[in-house]
């Protein structure tokens, strides 16, 4: 496995086991470091989680990184 996928699969483990207790503002950040890592799958992963979410502003966030 190449260094970059496992940093990038590192990320995607640590950002499953954040939201569980995330905040909007959690959401945001870890949607921005997904763009900066140009993981467009966990990124959409992210933001449709977000959009299920029962707070309206962590849905807010699934629906600013949604497509």
């Amino acid at each position: 496995m190449a260094k970059a996928e496992g940093v990038a699969q590192d990320v995607r483990q640590l950002i499953d086991t954040r939201l569980d207790t995330a905040d909007a503002d959690d959401y945001r950040l870890l949607a921005e470091l997904l763009v900066q890592l140009n993981d467009t799958q966990a990124l959409l992963a992210l933001a449709e989680r977000a959009k299920l979410n029962n707070d309206p502003d962590i849905q807010e966030v699934g629906q600013d990184f949604s497509s």
